[in-house]
This record gives C-alpha cells, structure tokens and sequence, in this order.
C-alpha cells in the first residue's frame, strides 16, 4: 500500500492507497510509538457447479488454438487467492493518541 504522512497546520495526516480492501478489512493501531495499519483480503472462487465445466487455458503468444490444441476441460475445485499489506508511522511527540480517527473512501484510508 502505497501512502504518505503529512502534516497540517493543526493535524497530521496519513493516507494510504488500499484499493480493493473493505473497511473489515483493515485494521489501525497505536503500538508502542508508531501509528500502524495493516489490512488482509481473502477471496474464494466458487467451484463449477454440476453439469458445468470449467476450461483453464495456458495463454500463448497470440497465436489461436489448433484443433489438436484446444484447452482441456477439468474438474474445477474453486481457488484461493489472497493479499495483506502492513504499514508503520512514527507518532511525532505531543500528538493527542485519543483524537486519531481513520476512515476508507473509494480505496484511501486517512
């Protein structure tokens, strides 16, 4: 995750790119004197459903299939896929703990 920390006249502020990560998805804390965020996505596909099958082609350098090449046909059992990120902020001194917030909107955590 791609972020900055910047500081205003009267407010720090961090944000951090998290695109395709839900709010749930994240979590913010203070631990010991840096400002943490971390977040893990977890997405399952769903298997072929009965009289289905699912075709997994190997991709090739633009050139079509023969008819001795097609893609074979398998049993589909679903897939996994999953990312995380974790970042670390120094807390400047002085800073009021009780008042950090943090919000996500179309992919940015402030």
């Amino acid at each position: 995750a791609r972020g900055e920390f910047v500081k205003k006249e009267t407010e720090y502020v961090v944000r951090l790119e998290v695109p395709g990560y839900a709010k749930e998805d994240i979590n913010v804390e203070i631990v010991g004197d840096f400002l943490v965020a971390s977040g893990k996505v977890q997405k399952t596909s769903e298997p072929a459903q009965e009289g289905e099958t699912k075709v997994q082609a190997e991709p090739t350098e633009a050139t079509p299939y023969t008819e001795e090449e097609e893609p074979k046909a398998e049993q589909s059992v679903g897939w996994t896929t999953a990312k995380q990120f974790k970042r670390q902020f120094p807390l400047p001194k002085g800073v009021q703990r009780e008042a950090i917030s943090a919000n996500v909107k179309d992919g940015i955590l402030t």
